[in-house]
């Protein structure tokens, strides 16, 4: 049952910053539950199930989202790209920039 969809872009990293994609679409998907991340990727991008990603979304007041990959369904569409979904950790903003201290806010 969800409660609310928000559609983003911004850099996804993968592994601590070892993988950096630009330009990842996804989707903020909130339920009564959990807070969930869905994207999509460059087909061929080593992202594996488990791994540790931020999305990292630009804009007047920044936003970071951390997540951990819970499933990967390669997409019929070679257009779009392959799709993951994954569970939000945490989010953060960053107020006075990226170089200053976050507000967590869930």
């Amino acid at each position: 049952m969800s409660t609310g969809e928000e559609e983003v872009v911004g850099t996804l990293e993968v592994r601590g910053g070892k993988i950096r994609i630009p330009a990842v679409r996804a989707f903020v998907r909130e339920t009564h539950h959990h807070r969930e991340l869905s994207f999509f990727v460059p087909p061929g991008s080593i992202i594996r199930v488990k791994d540790p990603v931020k999305l990292i979304i630009a804009g007047p007041v920044p936003r970071v989202i951390s997540a951990k990959v819970a499933a990967h369904m390669p997409s019929a569409r070679g257009d779009i790209g392959d799709h993951y979904d994954a569970k939000i950790a945490g989010e953060e903003q960053y107020p006075d920039g990226l170089d200053k201290p976050p507000v967590i806010i869930a």
